[in-house]
């Protein structure tokens, strides 16, 4: 499943529950150029996120920081960590909370 209204708030928080019912976990396959905007834009969350690149490359910006990530490689994510999502095929996301 791919979210591509990405929804935030006036703090920058992302609004989008990222758990089931029966377990506190997400899993996405996402190609950033396919959202509304054409990115993931800058947001924050309080759920903790790991994101591995299988095909492309992917660059985020974190914190004010411009991260590049290739093919195989992976990216895990604190907490309430800025993050913008610029360019890439990020097939495979994992949000748990």
């Amino acid at each position: 499943m791919q979210i591509k209204d990405f929804q935030i708030d006036q703090s920058l928080r992302e609004l989008t529950e990222h758990r089931t019912v029966v377990l506190p976990i997400a899993c996405y396959e996402t190609t950033i150029n396919q959202n509304i905007n054409g990115y993931i834009p800058l947001h924050w969350h309080d759920e903790f996120q790991f994101v591995l690149v299988v095909n492309g490359e992917a660059i985020f910006q974190i914190n004010e920081e411009d991260v590049s990530i290739q093919e195989g490689g992976s990216l895990p994510l604190k907490v309430r960590v800025f993050i913008m999502q610029l360019i890439g095929w990020i097939e495979f996301g994992i949000q748990p909370d």
